[in-house]
């Protein structure tokens, strides 16, 4: 039939979307919660590093701890552990009085006693750990090393040339030193909670030597008076800056030897375990990971756009 029009549909009318509505495909970021959830994170981050820094230095000082232990083992089954310890006797005998100098102010040169040099002293062959030193109720555990300087501090606990090296005995007087308040590791911090009475224990080769403590003192970085040596006694000092994060002063743990109260040298074969032996702690340790990422999720979450 011509003549015929035949009605055409009317096209489908979009409806158009209410103005600041996200499109169909999704949740629009805009800044403002970008900027809040990478606030947020970076925020928890730097709560959480110390406690992280300290988990991951514990864990190298336990290592370093192990080591030692295991190459104790060794050198007392050869028989050298005993020579390490005669020579470092001698080496007690022979250091000059005088007074000590403090490593937080000054470089403190290494002292050379008799034919033996200092650096050579009850050299372990442990990556340059010489002793460990415990305040159990504390949570103190160690490697010690011998020097005060920055990268052995940064390791663990250091020993004070010019003190007596940590074997014991009449007239000696060792001084160990360590960080307080440091962002990467707890280190000597909960010295500041010593009390008298606290027990102190010193493990070398095959000694283990135990001291209570005594007094604590707060002086001036020059007042180094206490720290010397008197006949007869077998003295150890703790040694760190206070108050933490401030570092104006010096905060020492005296304390003496308890041969009464000692326990028996480690006999030969056996290997004390070490922390890193009990992977529970380690575990239980790191919290903050989940803590972490839990937080992190979190932030995305409540600053996310709603649909």
């Amino acid at each position: 039939m011509t003549g015929l029009r035949v009605a055409e549909a009317p096209a489908a009318r979009r409806r158009p979307e209410p103005p600041g509505r996200p499109s169909r495909g999704g949740r629009r970021w805009t800044a403002a919660p970008v900027a809040i959830v990478v606030g947020g994170v970076v925020g928890l981050a730097l709560l959480l590093f110390p406690i992280a820094a300290d988990w991951v230095s514990t864990i190298g000082h336990d290592r370093a701890i192990a080591g030692y232990v295991e190459r104790g083992t060794e050198l007392r089954e050869s028989g050298r552990a005993e020579q390490l310890l005669a020579a470092a006797e001698a080496y007690n005998r022979a250091l000059p009085d005088g007074p000590l100098r403090d490593p937080y102010s000054v470089a403190v040169a290494d002292t050379d006693a008799g034919p033996e040099r200092y650096r050579d002293q009850l050299d372990a062959g442990a990556g340059g750990v010489v002793a460990r030193v415990t305040v159990p109720r504390l949570g103190i555990d160690l490697p010690v090393e011998l020097g005060a300087d920055e990268q052995v501090l940064r390791r663990g606990a250091g020993h004070l040339p010019g003190s007596s090296l940590p074997v014991g005995g009449a007239g000696t007087h060792s001084v160990l030193t360590a960080h307080t308040g440091a962002p990467y590791a707890a280190l000597f911090t909960p010295l500041h909670e010593a009390r008298p009475g606290e027990v102190i224990e010193i493990e070398v080769l095959d000694r283990r030597l135990r001291y209570r403590v005594t007094s604590l003192e707060t002086v001036r970085p020059d007042e180094t008076a206490s720290l010397a040596r008197r006949p007869g006694e077998d003295l150890l000092t703790l040694l760190t800056c206070t108050p933490i994060g401030v570092n104006t002063h010096r905060l020492l743990v005296h304390a003496e030897r308890v041969p009464d109260e000692a326990p028996p040298p480690i006999p030969s074969g056996a290997v004390a375990e070490p922390a890193t032996d009990d992977w529970l702690p380690t575990v239980l340790g790191a919290w903050w990971i989940p803590a972490f990422l839990l937080g992190a999720a979190g932030m995305v979450r409540l600053a996310r756009p709603a649909r």
